[in-house]
């Protein structure tokens, strides 16, 4: 999950602005907006860098991790919960029929194992084919889609309201 996440981080960074000159961003630091990785995932989705299966993937994903991480008696991903977990994450996967065709139909892995590993390496594969798709945002304004020069900003007039308003 670290490297999921980091790869989504990284997407972040590069879809927004740059921070107004503080040494820490305040969107990414422990406990603020995007400082973890299922808000990094939430987002993700809903800006359309992910699929609704790639984010419940993650979800599940990351529920194992903190289970791991937060577990004091002995841990077994092959034990239930997790081995269903980590069935319905690789079912999640899976639905995209390019993963699909690459991991049963090219890799054909051997055990549930190779399955996780393999399933985990596409998503990494595909948000980083995303993320050398994104160029970073410049620190500028956009109106109407378009970017507009800071000198020009003064001289915009306010729309005209419409009759009767």
């Amino acid at each position: 999950t670290a490297q999921l996440d980091e790869l989504l981080l990284e997407m972040h960074k590069r879809m927004l602005k740059p921070q107004r000159g503080k040494d820490e961003d305040e969107l990414f630091r422990p406990m603020a907006p995007l400082g973890s990785f299922s808000s990094r995932t939430a987002v993700a989705f809903r800006l359309g860098l992910i699929s609704s299966d790639d984010a419940e993937a993650f979800d599940v994903l990351r529920k194992v991790r903190n289970d791991c991480g937060h577990a004091v008696a002995p841990f077994s991903l092959v034990a239930e919960p997790h081995l269903g977990r980590l069935r319905r994450f690789i079912e999640l996967t899976c639905r995209d029929s390019h993963r699909a065709i690459g991991l049963g139909g090219l890799v054909c892995p051997k055990s549930d194992e190779e399955w996780v590993v393999m399933a985990c390496m596409s998503h990494i594969v595909c948000l980083e084919v995303t993320l050398s798709k994104i160029t970073k945002v410049p620190d500028g304004f956009w109106v109407g889609g378009k970017p507009v020069d800071r000198t020009v900003l003064p001289t915009l007039q306010p729309t005209a309201a419409a009759p009767g308003n």
